[in-house]
């Protein structure tokens, strides 16, 4: 199943398509870059909260999506973080044009390819374990 973005994107909206299977009801898309430091700050957690969700098996993925022109420095971040969520690369812009954010990191809350949620920024632990609290919700509804 691919995953369709609405170019509004506020809560509620129907989603354009990622270029990327994702197959739960519940997603969780981050776009992010290496030049963004609130970016590397929120990536690790990301990952974290990814393995508890697999490890609790709920319904729900996890997908990041780089924004860098050139891929080797997104993925030698990837390697040097031990990242192991999905990281899709969006070197010509495409897919985050379609979301449009106001700043970096971006991250979008989807159920059945609607938006539930945006955050621009990056999210601290304590405002991760409320999306991942989220995610749970939406994923045994």
């Amino acid at each position: 199943m691919l995953l369709t973005l609405s170019l509004l994107l506020s809560p509620g909206s129907t989603a354009p398509t990622l270029p990327f299977e994702a197959t739960p009801r519940v997603v969780l898309v981050n776009f992010w870059a290496t030049w963004c430091g609130p970016c590397m700050e929120e990536l690790p957690l990301l990952d974290e909260m990814a393995d508890r969700l697999q490890g609790d098996a709920v319904a729900a993925a996890v997908v990041t999506v780089n924004i860098d022109a050139r891929r080797r420095p997104a993925e030698a971040v990837v390697e040097r973080l031990e990242l192991g969520l999905p990281v899709h690369y969006d070197p010509k812009g495409a897919v985050v044009a379609d979301f449009d954010p106001s700043a970096l990191p971006a991250t979008y809350l989807l159920e059945e390819q609607t938006v539930r949620q945006e955050w621009i920024g990056g999210l601290d632990p304590t405002a991760l374990e409320a999306v991942e609290q989220r995610i749970r919700e939406l994923a045994t509804k």
